[in-house]
């Protein structure tokens, strides 16, 4: 085998390598992009799909009422308490100060939530968001009210307290808190 036919054998096969049929690399990029897509598109349903479904299906709001409110009470410590009976009740509503004399309670009926957190100074607030009933437990969300840096609050101790009256229902109970400073500008 001479020099010649080595050399034009190798161009013949550079040649045949880089023959490809037309529209080659479109068709592939496209198969590559539809790929891709189909795998995000098919892996973001499958994860949140059941979980929003089983939140939907399982969660049910309670509503609530009020009670009554107050800035005063004996306690000292912050409170998160369930009353289920008129005994706790009396001994637990002797503590408080609302500003209306609190209303009656039937007890058969509902449960009561009572919820409070001592303070250095004035205008701190409670206020019950939602209660929630998920898988048995049932959620009491509430945010307390604290005044920013640009309030000026008298300088008393006080004991910001809300109690809410609940339809009566079995299972766990857990308090979510949430605190949020207001300023004063906007009053």
């Amino acid at each position: 085998m001479g020099r010649e036919e080595t050399d034009n054998r190798t161009m013949r096969d550079r040649t045949n390598k880089r023959r490809r049929p037309r529209g080659h690399r479109r068709r592939t990029k496209f198969a590559i992009f539809a790929a891709t897509g189909f795998l995000l598109f098919s892996g973001c349903q499958n994860q949140s799909g059941p979980e929003l479904i089983e939140i939907i299906e399982f969660s049910e709001v309670f509503p609530f009422g009020t009670l009554g409110i107050g800035q005063r009470s004996d306690f000292t410590e912050p409170v998160e308490l369930m009353i289920y009976d008129d005994e706790s009740w009396a001994g637990v509503s002797s503590a408080l100060q609302p500003h209306v004399p609190f209303g009656p309670v039937d007890f058969s009926q509902v449960m009561l939530a009572v919820i409070a957190t001592p303070s250095q100074s004035g205008g701190y607030m409670i206020e019950v968001e939602s209660v929630e009933l998920l898988d048995s437990v049932l959620t009491v969300a509430y945010l307390v009210s604290e005044p920013g840096i640009d309030c000026i609050t008298p300088q008393v101790l006080s004991v910001p307290f809300q109690v809410i009256e609940i339809r009566k229902t079995e299972g766990m109970v857990l308090f979510e808190r949430r605190t949020e400073q207001f300023s004063c500008e906007d009053f």
